[in-house]
């Protein structure tokens, strides 16, 4: 059975929504005629199991309906019919910006053309994707976490210049993710596998990111001359003192240190926590050290300012 010749008028905004869709206007037009789910999926080369969803959304919404039976060997399959192709949409729907958006966009196009295919839609789905990536790599990692970060259109090379006058530089990073998303189904609400995805690409630019971070870290490190090699020699207090005392450290106007933060692989981190108390004389080692650190950051205080 044809379609009726007057265009269905829609009041409905849940209709309305459920009409953004490239893949479902596409559904709607292959059933200009009665024909079976099976049928349409071969023609538009989509799984049987999708278009079932599809034309499961167009009935809801009074869309597509039932139009009969057709024998196909010992089975019989159930054929659709558009209820009308051509939509109109009623003046109160008419004067919301989604009206106004999908009679520009939408019915002006043979076939339709995506109504999510809008700049301004583009724009806010890439933004919303990249700070969900953003929050979920922070959760991931806690050094990222307390890293302050700003947004900018471009990130150019990093230079430090040491006080031998070496300079390390860093070239920027470039992450790749695979990012996937069936849009039909973030509609309707089922978020599982957009989450999954999120949660996926998070990890993959974590391992892209991180590593280089490091390897930076590194080679200023290396550079500045605050690095101990253990020479396999096992964590102690000793060993501890000793890459402590490569590092410089600052004082308040206090006289009080400002610790520097230190970032540890996790089995690192287990293996400091198990350590005995230190000794009376490794106490006595780190204080003596401490004031010898405080001594000379005061003394280039002093010889900054004489300059």
């Amino acid at each position: 059975m044809a379609p009726d010749e007057e265009p269905i008028v829609v009041d409905d905004l849940a209709v309305l929504r459920a009409l953004f869709d490239e893949s479902r206007l596409r559904v709607l037009a292959a059933f200009s005629e009665a024909r079976s789910i099976s049928e349409v999926a071969k023609e538009l080369d989509v799984p049987v199991t999708r278009l079932y969803h599809h034309v499961g959304v167009l009935s809801r919404h009074g869309l597509l309906r039932e139009s009969g039976q057709r024998k196909t060997g010992r089975h019989s399959e159930t054929t659709h019919v558009a209820v009308q192709q051509h939509v109109r949409l009623s003046p109160r729907l008419q004067a919301t910006r989604l009206g106004r958006l999908f009679e520009t966009h939408a019915q002006d196009a043979d076939p339709p053309s995506p109504i999510f295919g809008l700049t301004e839609y583009d724009i806010a789905g890439k933004q919303l994707v990249t700070d969900c990536i953003d929050l979920l790599m922070r959760s991931q990692s806690g050094l990222l976490a307390d890293m302050p970060t700003e947004r900018v259109d471009s990130v150019p090379e990093s230079r430090i210049t040491l006080a031998s006058g070496e300079v390390v530089a860093s070239t920027p990073v470039a992450s790749q993710m695979d990012i996937y998303m069936n849009i039909p189904e973030v509609i309707e609400g089922d978020l599982q596998d957009f989450i999954s995805m999120l949660d996926g690409a998070a990890e993959q630019s974590l391992s892209q990111i991180m590593p280089e971070f490091f390897k930076y870290l590194s080679d200023v490190c290396d550079a500045s001359g605050q690095t101990v090699n253990a020479g396999g020699r096992p964590i102690s207090h000793a060993l501890l003192l000793e890459a402590i005392a490569a590092v410089e450290i600052s004082f308040d106007e206090n006289g009080e240190p400002e610790m520097p933060t230190l970032v540890l692989h996790p089995k690192t981190a287990e293996t400091i926590a198990s350590l005995p108390p230190p000794t009376p004389e490794e106490d006595a080692a780190f204080e003596s050290m401490m004031k010898r650190k405080k001594e000379e950051w005061f003394a280039k205080r002093r010889t900054r300012k004489l300059h």
